[in-house]
């Protein structure tokens, strides 16, 4: 996903999944410019379910995009999904 340069965007972002007592296995941030670049991965994440998550991240005020990437291989508890 990508957001403006925002302290608050992060930890917005992972109390979306805590509510829901999702756990990421990583989290990857870069920050350029006036933007924010954030990746959660998620393991064995239903794609209903990712596509609700995506949804209430992109209602974050900073939020600019948001991409929901599903892991190649049917959902299992190795595979991961990407927000």
């Amino acid at each position: 996903m990508e957001a403006d340069h925002c302290s608050e965007v992060l930890p917005r972002v992972l109390g979306i999944g805590a509510q829901q007592s999702l756990i990421p296995s990583t989290i990857a941030y870069e920050c350029e410019y006036e933007r924010l670049r954030i990746e959660v991965d998620i393991g064995g994440l239903e794609a209903h379910t990712g596509a609700l998550l995506a949804a209430r991240i992109e209602r974050i005020i900073s939020v600019r995009s948001v991409e929901l990437v599903a892991g190649l291989a049917p959902p299992s508890p190795g595979s991961t999904n990407k927000i």
